[in-house]
C-alpha cells in the first residue's frame, strides 16, 4: 500500500529501535520465520555479478571518431581535456563493450551493509536467505556490536577469531583507550585509574602518550576532557569510528568495512569530478548519471573592456576583499576601479566596473604594486620611488622620511599580514621596511642575490622569493646560509604567488613554463604546466578558484592559458589580447568568479556580444558566460595620459620590460 506520493506506508506494531552496524539508529523489524522459510534459496551459475565479463581484457576500446577523434586544437581555446571522447561516451557494457569482472559475493555483501545501514533490516535477511551469503561472520557481527555497545570485555574475547593484520597488543591498547576516556567522562577516576595502569600501561609503546592520558585525569568536567582529547564521548560517534580504525586491520571477508557501499559511491563521484577540467570544488551530483562538466561556471567570456591606459598595461591587483582593481604600467597611471555586484538579466548576479581614482604623480612607469590587507592602502613603485595612495579618500600618504631610500630599481612590495608594514624589493640588494603612515622603519641587506619578486607566507613568518645573483661577486654563500631553504631552478624567473594556505608557490619562468613547487616543508617540485609562450618577456601567473585548483598565465601570443590541478597541458586558452598579455590576477572572493588580465595591445576583439572597438592598451574582465541577450558594456573613463617615448627600469629597448639576465637564478625561503 502506498500513499499519493508514491510512499510506502507501513501498518501493524510499531518497529523496534536498533542500531545498524556502522553505528546509526535505525527503526527496525526482523523478518519472521515464516518469511524468510517461504523465499527459495536462488544458486546462480559461475561466482561474477554480471558472467558476460568474464572475458574482459585490460583494453581500452577504439575511438568511435577514429584515433584522431581527440587531437583537434582550437586556436581560441582548448576546451574538455578531462571529458570522454565521442567514442568513449558510451558506458561499459552498452552496445557490446565489456566491464571489469566484479565477484557477485563482494557485491551481493555489500547490498547487505547498505540495505542495513538505511535501516531496510527485512529486506537484507531476505536477500541473505535468498543469496546465501552473510554480511559478516557470527563473530565479526558480535565484535562489531560489542563495540558499539561498549562491551569491551566480550569484544576482547573475540579479538582471536578475527585474526587482526596488526598485534592483538595494538587492538588492545585502542579499546582500552576508549574504555578509559568513558570512565573519565562518567566522573569515575578510580576505574579509569585502574584501566590506566592494569591495561594501558602494558600495551601502550610510547611512554609520552601515557604521560598524554593520565593528564586527562585532571581534567575539570567533561568538556574540558572532550576539547582536551578531541573527544566527543559515548554518545557522539568515538565508539563507531574505534569501529572503523579496528575494521581496517580485519579480513573483510570476516567484517566488511563501514560504509564500503559510500566510500566507492564517494571515490567514483570524486574520480570522475576530478578529470573536469573546469569544476570549481567537490559537488554532489546523482548516481545515476556520470558528472558533466559544466564549462559556463568558468570565466571564459570577457564582460568588460578597461582602456584608460594611453601605454602599456604592466600590472594588475585585487584589493583583498576584491571590491578594487588596480592597474598601472608604461604610462605611469595608477587607474583604481570599483567592482560593484548587479543583477543579470538571467537572474545571477553579475559585477559592474566603474572609475574610481586615477593617481598621476609617478614620473617614471610603474612595475611594483601591493594592497593593504584591509582593502584601503596601496602601494606603488616606479623606478626607484615609492607612493603611499588613500584609495577611500583618493588622496597621497607622502612618505615622512623623504627622499631616495633606492638606489635601483623597485623590483616587488609585499604587506605583512598585519597591515601595519609594507616591504619594498629593489635590485641594489635591500628590503625597506615602512609603516602605514609612510615612516621608513629598517632596511634588510639581501647582498649578493637582487630579488626578482617575493611573497610572504599568510602568518607572516617566511618570504619566499625569486632572486638573480650579482654580476661581480662569485660567492652569494651569506644569504644562502641565512636561508632555510634555496634551490637553483636554471632558469630565467619572471614573477611568484602563493596559496592563500602559503603551501604552495607558483613560479613564472622562461622559456614557456610554470612551475608549482611545495613551499610547506622545504622546497619540492610538484609540477609544470606549459603551452604558452614567454621568452622574451615578465609574464605574470596566478592561482585561481576556491582551493586555487586553476593556474593562469598570460602569454606572448596574447591569449590567456589556464590549467586545471596537475595538467601539464592548459584547459582553456582564451583569445581577445592581440599582443603580450603580462600579468593575470583573479578575483580573491571565493564566489566571485573572475578574473582580469592585462596586456600591451591596442585593439581587443570581444567574444561575447560587444562590438568591435579599437581600444588603447586595455586591461580585460572575464566571467562566466551568460546568455547571449545580454548586453555588455565597455567603461570608459577619463582624460588619457600623453604616452612616454622613454623607457626606464632598464628598459633599453624601449619596450617596457627590462632586459633578461643570463646567470643562474633561484628561489629562496
Amino acid at each position: 500500500m502506498s500513499n499519493d506520493m508514491g510512499q510506502p506506508t507501513h501498518s501493524g506494531p510499531p518497529a523496534e529501535a536498533s542500531t545498524s552496524a556502522n553505528g546509526h539508529a535505525a527503526q527496525t523489524v526482523t523478518a519472521t520465520s515464516s518469511l524468510l522459510s517461504n523465499v527459495a534459496p536462488v544458486r546462480l551459475p559461475g561466482s561474477l555479478m554480471y558472467e558476460d565479463d568474464k572475458d574482459w581484457v585490460e583494453t581500452r576500446e577504439a575511438y568511435a571518431g577514429g584515433e584522431d577523434a581527440d587531437m583537434e586544437d582550437d586556436a581560441t581555446s582548448i576546451k574538455g581535456k578531462g571529458k570522454l571522447s565521442a567514442g568513449e561516451d558510451a558506458r561499459p557494457g552498452v552496445g557490446g563493450g565489456k566491464r571489469m569482472p566484479v565477484d557477485r559475493e563482494e557485491a551481493v555483501r555489500l547490498m547487505l551493509q547498505g540495505l542495513r545501514d538505511v535501516g531496510y533490516h527485512q529486506s537484507a535477511d531476505v536477500l541473505e536467505a535468498e543469496s546465501g551469503y552473510k554480511l559478516s561472520t557470527r563473530a565479526g557481527s558480535d565484535f562489531q556490536q560489542a563495540i558499539l555497545g561498549g562491551r569491551w570485555a566480550e569484544a576482547l574475547a573475540l579479538l582471536p577469531e578475527l585474526d587482526t593484520a596488526i598485534p592483538s597488543d595494538q587492538t588492545r591498547y585502542l579499546i582500552a583507550q576508549q574504555k578509559y576516556l568513558e570512565y573519565l567522562e562518567l566522573g569515575q577516576q578510580k576505574k579509569a585509574l585502574g584501566v590506566l595502569r592494569g591495561e594501558l600501561a602494558r600495551v601502550a609503546k610510547d611512554q609520552n602518550v601515557l604521560h598524554t592520558l593520565s593528564g586527562f585525569m585532571m581534567c575539570l568536567d567533561k568538556e574540558d576532557l572532550y576539547e582536551r582529547a578531541s573527544w566527543d564521548g559515548a554518545a557522539g560517534i568515538s565508539r563507531r569510528q574505534l569501529l572503523e580504525h579496528l575494521e581496517a586491520f580485519i579480513s573483510p571477508s570476516l567484517i566488511v568495512p563501514s560504509r564500503r557501499l559510500a566510500t566507492l559511491f564517494d571515490q567514483a563521484r570524486q574520480f570522475q569530478q576530478s578529470n573536469s577540467p573546469y569544476i570549481d570544488g567537490p559537488t554532489t551530483n546523482s548516481l545515476y548519471t556520470d558528472y558533466e562538466d559544466r564549462q559556463d561556471q568558468f570565466p571564459s567570456v570577457t564582460t568588460h573592456i578597461l582602456i584608460d591606459h594611453s601605454d602599456e598595461v604592466w600590472r594588475i591587483e585585487w584589493n583583498p576583499d576584491g571590491s578594487k582593481l588596480a592597474s598601472a604600467g608604461k604610462d605611469k597611471v595608477v587607474h583604481i576601479w570599483s567592482v560593484l555586484p548587479v543583477a543579470g538579466l538571467d537572474g545571477t548576479e553579475r559585477y559592474a566596473v566603474a572609475p574610481l581614482h586615477h593617481f598621476r604623480n609617478h614620473k617614471d612607469p610603474i612595475d611594483a604594486m601591493a594592497w593593504a590587507p584591509d582593502g584601503k592602502l596601496l602601494a606603488t613603485g616606479a623606478d626607484k620611488v615609492v607612493h603611499l595612495w588613500d584609495t577611500e579618500t583618493g588622496e597621497e600618504i607622502a612618505l615622512q622620511t623623504p627622499g631616495l631610500h633606492h638606489t635601483d630599481t623597485i623590483s616587488a612590495i609585499q604587506w605583512i599580514p598585519s597591515g601595519s608594514e609594507f616591504l619594498v624589493a629593489s635590485m641594489d640588494c635591500r628590503i625597506i621596511f615602512y609603516n602605514r603612515k609612510g615612516m621608513l622603519l629598517r632596511q634588510w641587506s639581501t647582498f649578493p642575490l637582487q630579488f626578482n619578486d617575493f611573497a610572504l607566507t599568510p602568518d607572516g613568518s617566511r618570504i619566499v622569493a625569486i632572486t638573480t645573483p650579482l654580476k661581480r661577486v662569485a660567492n652569494n654563500e651569506g644569504l644562502r646560509s641565512a636561508a632555510i631553504w634555496s634551490q637553483d631552478l636554471r632558469c630565467e624567473m619572471t614573477s611568484i604567488r602563493l596559496t592563500s594556505d602559503g603551501k604552495r608557490a607558483l613560479v613564472s619562468c622562461s622559456p614557456d613554463e610554470v612551475q608549482e613547487w611545495n613551499t610547506h616543508n622545504g622546497l619540492r617540485y610538484l609540477r609544470g604546466h606549459s603551452g604558452h609562450i614567454q621568452t622574451n618577456f615578465l609574464i605574470r601567473s596566478c592561482y585561481g578558484g576556491k582551493k586555487d585548483q586553476f593556474v593562469l598565465s598570460g602569454s606572448e601570443d596574447g591569449h590567456v592559458y589556464v590549467w586545471q590541478g596537475s595538467s601539464s597541458q592548459p584547459t582553456e586558452v582564451l583569445a581577445g589580447h592581440t599582443s603580450v598579455v603580462n600579468s593575470v590576477a583573479w578575483n580573491p572572493v571565493a564566489s566571485r568568479k573572475i578574473f582580469a588580465s592585462c596586456s600591451d595591445d591596442k585593439t581587443v576583439y570581444a567574444r561575447v556580444l560587444l562590438q568591435m572597438r579599437k581600444l588603447m592598451r586595455s586591461r580585460r574582465i572575464w566571467q562566466p558566460p551568460v546568455d547571449m541577450d545580454m548586453e555588455l558594456q565597455a567603461e570608459d573613463a577619463g582624460p588619457v595620459a600623453e604616452a612616454s617615448a622613454s623607457g626606464t627600469n632598464g628598459d633599453k629597448d624601449g619596450n617596457g620590460h627590462a632586459p633578461r639576465m643570463d646567470e643562474d637564478v633561484g628561489m629562496v625561503l
